[in-house]
């Protein structure tokens, strides 16, 4: 469970202030799931990992969840129902991202300070897993996790042959 307990800045922007990579981190996550090959959907490193089709389609969905940290003020599992987007190809996903990428920096841009400091508890019945404010869950449960799973893609990506763009300079593939 994460809790902060300083105040965010009331002046500038939350966008601006707090996510000022948000379009460039989108943008780099849009061009890894162009890369994911269709027909490879099933492929997992290990029998632990996700399929590339399940892992492409989380990424695809995380800036919903990332907007649903701004749209409730709790989210219980344990009554909310999630409903997965039927992506099964990059196309499919690709316009999927696109759709929800937007709806995510359209809400962030129209967020004021007030909303950014409201508590957001996400728990799981009696199990409270977050409780903090939604611009620092946003960052982390959002952004970050974003950032996270799509490290995760380029891996997959790696080991199918497909060469890696590097979101942040030249990358092994390309020296």
């Amino acid at each position: 469970m994460t809790t902060s307990t300083q105040s965010l800045p009331d002046t500038g922007s939350p966008h601006e202030l707090l996510y000022p990579d948000l379009a460039s981190e989108l943008q780099f996550t849009r061009k890894m799931l162009a890369l994911v090959p269709d027909g490879h959907e099933t492929f997992k490193p290990h029998e632990k990992n996700m399929t590339l089709g399940a892992l492409a389609a989380h990424v695809s969905e995380l800036p919903r969840f990332a907007k649903l940290l701004l749209d409730l003020d709790e989210l219980d599992w344990a009554t909310y129902k999630w409903e997965e987007a039927p992506l099964s190809n990059t196309a499919e996903r690709l316009a999927h991202f696109d759709r929800v990428a937007k709806e995510l920096t359209d809400t962030l841009r129209a967020a004021g300070w007030p909303a950014m400091n409201h508590t957001f508890i996400m728990r799981g019945g009696d199990t409270i897993y977050m409780n903090d404010r939604r611009g620092t869950l946003v960052r982390t449960a959002g952004l970050n996790h974003i950032v996270h799973h799509r490290a995760q893609l380029g891996m997959y990506l790696r080991l199918l042959g497909v060469p890696i763009p590097g979101p942040y300079g030249e990358s092994a593939d390309k020296m």
